[in-house]
Formats: C-alpha cells, structure tokens, sequence
C-alpha cells in the first residue's frame, strides 16, 4: 500500500494494499529416466497467469476471465563435445512439445527420443520468458531452470562368476540394472524363454535386491555339458521396465569346457609292471600324464617303446576332451636268458631196435627211456651224451634241466629224438649270447657204447651187441630243414636180432654162436661208414 501525509497535519491519506506477484518456475523434472533405443521426457513447470493476492486467486479481466501471463519456453541441453550449451533446436532428436495450462500452472514438456547408451547424465534446462503487460502491470523477464539430468534405465552389466568354467562347474550370473523402479529380470539364452536346459542346470532361481535405483538380480546355474566345439553359448540378462519405457539387454557369452580329470588316460602298458605315472596340472585346465618305467634289475631291463599314436608324456585338452596322443608308451620288459635247448634225431627205420619207444618190446635194459635219458645227460660218461656238443656244459656255464632232458621215439616217422634242456649259470642279455652258449656243436651225439654202465644185464644176448655204428645220420638242410631222403636200405644196413636155437648138446650150442659172433662182427665193420650219416641236429631255442 501507500499512504501521503502533510507537514503540520496529522491526518494521513492510505491507499488499498497492492498484491505483488513474482512469475517463475515452480517446478522441473529433475532426473528423467529412459531405456536405451527409447525416449524420456523433461518437463518444466511455470506460473501461467497472474494473481492478485497472496492467496493466489487469479487476476480477472473485464470479463471476468483470468489474464494469462504471456511467455515463451525454450530448451537447451549441454554438450559434451564442446562443453557448451546448445538450443536444442540444433538435435533433432529433442522435441519441444505444446505446453499445457493446468490450474494456474503451464506444464511444458521436452521430449528425447533415440537414447543413446552414453548419454546417461545429460544435461537440459528450460527457459521462460515473459512477456510485458504494462496494463496489468507485469513486467517481462527471463526465468531459466536448474539442470534437468537423463537417467538411463537400463542394464548396467551382465557378468559370470566364470565364464570359461569346466563341465560340472558352478556359475553365478549377477545382472545389474538402473531405473526409477525395479524391472522385471529373465534370464535366457539363444533367443529361448529360459537358459538352455542341454548345457545348464538351473541351481537356484534369480533373486533381486535393490539399493536406491540401482537394482541387481543373481542367477545360479551350473554347467553340464561341454559346449566349447560350438563356440561357447549366449546369455541374456533382460530387464523389463513395462510397456512405457521398454527393456534393456545384455549378453555374456559362457564357454564350457572338458574336465580332463574325468577323461580317462589309455595307456598301452602292461598293468603291475612297475612302471609309475605322474599327473601333472598344467593350470590352464589341461592335464599332462607322463609314464616313467621302472629301474633295471638285474632279472628286468625296461625300455619305452612309442608309436605313432602313444608317447612317454600325453596331453588332455580341456577344448576337446582328448589326450594326444591318445595313449601312453609301452614299458617292454626284457629279461635275460636263462635257459636253453636243442635236439638231435636218428632214423631208425630199418633197425629192429627202437630205443626210448614206451611201447615196443626192444625198448628195455639200456635202450628204456629212462636209461636213454641218463646216458644224454651224463656229466661223466667219456663218450655218450650231450655234454660233449653243448658248449655250456663243457665250459660249465650251465646245468642240464633233469626234468624237461629226455628222448621218444617217433614210431610214424621212426624218428629216434633226443632232447636236452639246461639252465645257465649266469643268464644272459642277447640271443646271441645265448646261441653261443646252448646251441649244439656239430657232430654225434652218442648213445650207444658208452663208457657208463646203464643197467645192461649179466647175461648178454643178441640185442646188447649192437653198437648203433649202422644207423643213417639224418641231416637237416638249412634252408628249410627237411630232413634228407634216405638211402635205399639193405640188409647190410638192419640189424637182425639173432635166433636162439636149442640144441640138445653143448657142442651144436658152441657152433651156432661162434657163428653168430663172427657174423655180428663183420656187419659192425660195414655199418660204422653209415653211423656218420645218420642223424640231425634240431636246435630248439
């Protein structure tokens, strides 16, 4: 109000009280939240008509209309790139809508659309001005607003507790998102409604919490099957902000790999020989095997024998699941020589003696098997036996196996075999050391007129008179050891036992033998060429 007073009057003049109205923004969006791809919305809120007390009731016109206080709204937003203010005329992407008269207040809205991901904090302000109206008594002026930031809802990020986890591992998902409020989280993969059931196992379903907008959603699964060989596989974290702002995405990709340990190791080695294999965990989800063959002894030697597909160290790959190469080497065993054989053959085909033969009758006394057998493996007789053709038991390096030595007889072939076995004293390494040792020299074994006594009886008839001079030596060729043809047989060649004949006197007695003698005597001395020809050597190492 306003009042006048007079000198030297103490009456006074006052006025009615005049209302003064301040125009301005009343109120501005503060923090606008959008989701990428879509758009957001400002508003700015300001006085729109004028008033005439402090209660606010609108100044009326003639009328009795409310007198509007005229203005114009503008907008501007700040770039980052120039770090500068622009009108937002220069962005077609702004959009500065019709304003709206609400009780009083002119509500103007901008609106942004094509969010950018990295426009997250962007800057505008609005900016009123208003008209003069000197008739109502309103003076013009400019009002700009505090600033008005972009807040993006959107999924801030999508992170795995392992993203290259083995087979059987446990994965937590933790996506993380903003907005003014809590979206609805799924997740998914490879465009499914839910995460892939042949890869993943759901451990525990997503949870929520939330700390002011900022809202994080864990998912715990774990990986069942490898799904390195197709590149790994897609997860989305979805957040839902409803229809009016939309949703945000963001993807993880988890490669699942083999677990080596659960791959099984091949190997090509014997089991239980000693040979020790070492795992070696080589950090980067490979394993390496490595096979060590054991110490030499002096009964064992070891060595590795590799392949093309075997080695002393294999290798498991966690992308395939593999170990290359495929097995692991082989620790051969060598050990040494200890034992020998070797065996010599006579044609007897045309003598009527058949020694070492467990069926037929000429086969007693000292042509039995078991008699046989003695005579091959006598240390001491000077002349029968093997000892005089094998060089480790005439160097006494070895011993004679008494229990695999002996002799048959072959009745179809009417093959005489004598066989003997020895046991070296100290074995040997190389087969050829112990050819050299076991092999049978050349020469005749003999079995017969030997220097021992082998059971012969007191009484000597025909059959303890033949010297075995007359039998055919069978030689056994070298290319293909057959055995030689034999000779045409002839009766200077057979031995013939000789009829006892009975006689009343001693004097007819004395005649028939002294006969037979000089007879058996000449035979002997044409048959001792043909004993030199009559048998073969086998070796049977």
């Amino acid at each position: 109000y306003c009042k006048a007073v007079w000198s030297g009057n103490a009456a006074e003049v006052k006025s009615s009280n005049v209302h003064l109205a301040v125009l301005g923004i009343k109120e501005i969006t503060t923090s606008a939240w959008g989701v990428v791809g879509k758009s957001a919305q400002f508003e700015c809120k300001s006085d729109a008509i004028l008033k005439k007390n402090a209660k606010g009731d609108a100044l009326l016109d003639d009328k009795n209309d409310e007198i509007n206080a005229a203005a114009t709204i503008t907008w501007m937003y700040f770039d980052k790139g120039t770090s500068t203010w622009k009108a937002t005329t220069e962005d077609s992407r702004f959009a500065v809508l019709g304003s709206v008269e609400d009780s009083g207040v002119r509500r103007s809205p901008l609106e942004l659309r094509g969010l950018k991901d990295d426009e997250d904090g962007l800057k505008v302000k609005c900016s009123i001005a208003y008209q003069s109206d000197t008739g109502n008594n309103l003076f013009g002026g400019l009002v700009s607003s505090e600033e008005m930031a972009l807040k993006l809802s959107h999924v801030t990020s999508l992170t795995a507790s392992k993203t290259s986890p083995l087979s059987g591992d446990t994965i937590t998902l933790t996506c993380v998102a903003t907005g003014e409020k809590k979206p609805d989280f799924k997740f998914s993969s490879d465009g499914r409604s839910t995460v892939d059931a042949t890869f993943f196992q759901e451990v525990k379903a997503a949870e929520v919490t939330t700390s002011g907008t900022t809202h994080t959603a864990k998912y715990v699964t774990k990986a069942i099957a490898p799904n390195v060989l197709r590149g790994g596989q897609i997860i989305d974290c979805d957040a839902d902000y409803g229809l009016a702002l939309g949703e945000s995405q963001k993807t993880v990709t988890v490669t699942t790999y083999y677990d080596c340990s659960k791959v099984e190791v091949k190997s090509l080695n014997t089991a239980n020989n000693g040979a020790t294999v070492k795992q070696t965990d080589n950090g980067d989800g490979t394993l390496t095997q490595k096979i060590t063959c054991p110490s030499d002894t002096s009964t064992a030697r070891f060595s590795l024998m590799t392949t093309t597909n075997s080695a002393q160290s294999i290798t498991c790959s966690k992308s395939t699941g593999v170990y290359t190469p495929k097995f692991l080497a082989r620790c051969e065993e060598t050990n040494p020589f200890s034992e020998g054989s070797g065996k010599t053959q006579f044609n007897l085909k045309n003598f009527a003696i058949k020694p070492c033969s467990s069926t037929h009758a000429s086969a007693k006394g000292e042509w039995s098997p078991e008699n046989i057998k003695k005579k091959i493996i006598s240390t001491t007789d000077t002349k029968c036996g093997f000892r005089h053709k094998v060089p480790c038991i005439k160097s006494g390096k070895c011993t004679f196996d008494t229990e695999k030595s002996g002799c048959h007889y072959d009745h179809d072939k009417e093959l005489l075999v004598l066989e003997y076995y020895v046991k070296l004293n100290t074995p040997v390494w190389t087969l050829t050391e112990r050819n050299a040792l076991v092999n049978k020299e050349e020469g005749t074994v003999f079995f017969w007129g030997c220097s021992g006594s082998y059971s012969k009886r007191r009484r000597r008839d025909a059959m303890d008179y033949v010297d075995f001079d007359g039998f055919e030596i069978i030689n056994k060729r070298g290319a293909n050891e057959t055995l030689a043809g034999e000779p045409e047989s002839n009766e200077s060649t057979h031995f013939v036992a000789a009829t006892t004949v009975g006689v009343c006197t001693v004097a007819l007695m004395t005649v028939i033998l002294t006969v037979l003698f000089v007879r058996m005597r000449k035979r002997r001395a044409e048959d001792v060429e043909a004993l030199t020809s009559s048998h073969v050597d086998v070796a049977n190492n």
